[in-house]
């Protein structure tokens, strides 16, 4: 039974990672008393009958009564402890094997890493500096290590806040740049200061409280971000001059394109039929061109006020516009007998003048582009997780894919003028207000089976009203 116990305890506390503990100790024990209560027993079980066809001389054999238990077992007890110190030195020599390799890892990937490594003791000391530390700040490894980490790549300005942070946290633990990445200036050998992005982190290496830093030179992001927003801003000064001198333009233009346009009319009415047939083509030429003209400068005023005359944005209701937009439309619809079903539309937060003129734009487009078929138009909403997605439907010829964004383009046209009446800049109207809105608007179509308009709205009328 004892030497089930011994081996039993043997292989459960076999994988048992510390080297030495009371439980061991109690295994060695059991498994030293089983070696010789194994002896005894066997031995108590054995007999031993004298041949009768030999006489040995017994007087010098060792009798079983001889053998100590003690003996045994303090023997047993050695060899045991012999195995163990064995076992405890090889294990040692394992530990100290695997830190070495583990050590000599940590080592590579510092060296080999894209980022300048930097760490420091408590004291403020640089006690490690990898080969990208030294292309970044200009310092050899054995310049850096040693010296003060303030003095070498902290500018000036900020060494005092560095110090009173080194000793803030070394007084509370507490530090607001740990574990997180920061933007901040470091210095350069030669004096020169410029942008980096690191990461800290605290780590107790034995009694040594140690400081880590992977830090990466972003300048050149620096300089890009920089170029990048410069542009913006051209970008945008440029749209809002261009805008601006839209609207000039086309408020000076109307002025004397309506004087030309009513003499023209005027002609038209007062010599029709009293001049040759070429007198009367002319003049209804120049009659169609004036009023084209007007119409183009009046949507070119529309474009341009979009941003300039705009409306703060207010919680709207999206379905009171869409009415609005129906009854500006009457005439249309009438005229072409189409049904417009109008869903439960959301409030949002938006220009209640220019989402009126965004799904009249729309629905017009969805009469206008009917194909000589009854005009079908369904406006519905349906809420995402950010946003309000609208939609409005129709059935009529539809839109090849490669021309899904020309046609939100200004002065884009699919059709001549002579099959469908506009300017081209409605849909790009359309997409100015719904990105002045903060959303955007695209376009599902198969050709002869119809068109959906979809537009989205950022969900911010629920947050209006709380």
């Amino acid at each position: 039974m004892i030497s089930f116990v011994a081996l039993w305890l043997t292989f459960y506390f076999r994988t048992e990672t510390t080297a030495w503990s009371w439980r061991k100790a109690v295994s060695a024990l059991v498994m030293g008393a089983a070696i010789p209560v194994m002896h005894y027993t066997g031995m108590a079980a054995a007999t031993f009958t004298p041949s009768t066809s030999a006489h040995q001389d017994l007087s010098h054999a060792v009798s079983v009564s001889s053998l100590s238990v003690v003996g045994i077992s303090i023997v047993t007890l050695m060899v045991l402890g012999l195995v163990l110190l064995t076992s405890l030195a090889d294990r040692r020599f394992s530990i100290q094997a695997l830190e070495l390799e583990s050590s000599r890892r940590h080592h590579q990937i510092i060296e080999t890493a894209l980022d300048a490594f930097v760490e420091m003791d408590s004291d403020g000391l640089i006690t490690n500096w990898n080969a990208r530390a030294e292309t970044t700040f200009g310092w050899s490894r054995s310049e850096a290590i040693g010296q003060a980490l303030s003095k070498i790549i902290i500018p000036h300005r900020y060494r005092e806040a560095h110090t009173q942070g080194l000793r803030r946290f070394l007084a509370t633990g507490e530090g607001p740049v740990l574990n997180k990445r920061i933007e901040i200036t470091a210095l350069h050998r030669d004096g020169s200061e410029f942008p980096i992005e690191l990461a800290i982190s605290s780590i107790l290496w034995g009694k040594r409280r140690l400081f880590a830093a992977f830090v990466r030179d972003v300048t050149e992001r620096k300089r890009a971000e920089q170029e990048l927003a410069r542009r913006a801003e051209e970008l945008a000064r440029s749209n809002a001059d261009l805008e601006q001198f839209a609207y000039v333009a086309s408020h000076d233009l109307q002025e004397p394109l309506r004087m030309v346009a009513s003499y023209t009319q005027l002609l038209a009415r007062r010599y029709k039929g009293k001049l040759d047939a070429d007198a009367d083509e002319f003049i209804g030429f120049a009659v169609d061109g004036a009023t084209r003209m007007q119409h183009l400068i009046q949507d070119l005023l529309s474009y341009s006020r979009v941003t300039t005359k705009g409306k703060e944005l207010q919680v709207t209701d999206s379905g009171a516009a869409c009415d609005q937009a129906v009854a500006n439309l009457r005439a249309a619809i009438a005229e072409s007998r189409a049904v417009v079903t109008t869903g439960s539309l959301p409030t949002v937060r938006a220009d209640a003048t220019q989402l009126t003129q965004l799904f009249q734009n729309l629905i017009g487009n969805a009469i206008k582009y009917c194909n000589e078929r009854k005009p079908d138009v369904q406006v519905a909403a349906t809420p995402t997780e950010d946003r309000w997605v609208f939609s409005v439907q129709d059935k009529g010829i539809g839109i090849e894919p490669q021309y899904y964004e020309r046609i939100f383009q200004l002065f884009q046209r699919l059709h001549a003028r002579t099959d469908y009446s506009g300017t081209g800049i409605g849909l790009a109207l359309c997409r100015k207000i719904v990105e002045r809105h903060g959303g955007s608007i695209w376009v599902k179509s198969r050709p002869g089976e119809g068109s959906t308009f979809l537009f989205a709205i950022p969900l911010e009328a629920e947050r209006t009203k709380k």
